[in-house]
């Protein structure tokens, strides 16, 4: 495949996604109201705060698996997502509990009258943290089509449950629900592939 085509590929999921990505945002911008979108943007902030640095193995795991796939070691692949698959979800769940235990006192910094959102986020979190590990995979085994395709699900499928959430006047909670359980499906919709690694 081209590098033309791998480009475009990649470029069109990336704009497809932004674009499902900013509905999302003017949905809940709509729905949700001044006071209960800046509790949602709060949320974000922090949540992205926490799941910065994790994305950052992106970059790692795509180095280590292309030299693994362009040597046709594609057990080691295997091998390098299980190790570190449990790497994160022992740094997620570490979080997870932190986030729990502080939730009153992060509820009460970010002004926000419930500690559930925030116990939500760290929830979301364990998903969101194993997404750059698949998404670094399979751009390291230069499975493009697949990685675009994800990336647009995981939009979609966040635009729909947070609509969905939102008719159901669920609120903040709703709108957090929607980000944890769209990265929840794409983590889902990508692993069969990712557990057996082959060649096309």
């Amino acid at each position: 495949m081209s590098i033309l085509k791998n480009s475009t590929i990649v470029v069109a999921g990336v704009v497809v996604s932004n674009l499902l990505g900013y509905a999302a945002h003017f949905i809940a911008g709509r729905w949700l109201g001044p006071e209960e979108y800046g509790e949602f943007g709060a949320l974000m902030a922090l949540f992205v705060m926490v799941a910065l640095p994790a994305w950052a193995l992106n970059s790692a795991v795509t180095k280590f698996t292309s030299r693994f796939y362009a040597e046709n070691r594609l057990t080691e692949i295997a091998v390098l997502r299980k190790k570190m698959q449990k790497d994160v979800l022992i740094f997620s769940a570490a979080i997870l509990l932190i986030i729990i235990l502080c939730s009153p006192w992060i509820a009460d910094f970010l002004k926000i009258s419930s500690a559930l959102p925030v116990i939500i986020i760290g929830f979301t979190l364990v998903f969101a943290l194993l997404m750059p590990l698949n998404r670094g995979i399979l751009q390291g085994m230069k499975k493009f089509r697949i990685l675009s395709v994800n990336t647009i699900i995981e939009a979609g499928a966040r635009l729909v449950l947070l609509a969905f959430f939102l008719f159901l006047g669920q609120g903040v909670i709703g709108a957090i629900l929607a980000y944890g359980l769209a990265y929840f499906i794409a983590f889902w919709r990508c692993s069969p592939i990712l557990r057996k690694p082959k060649r096309e």
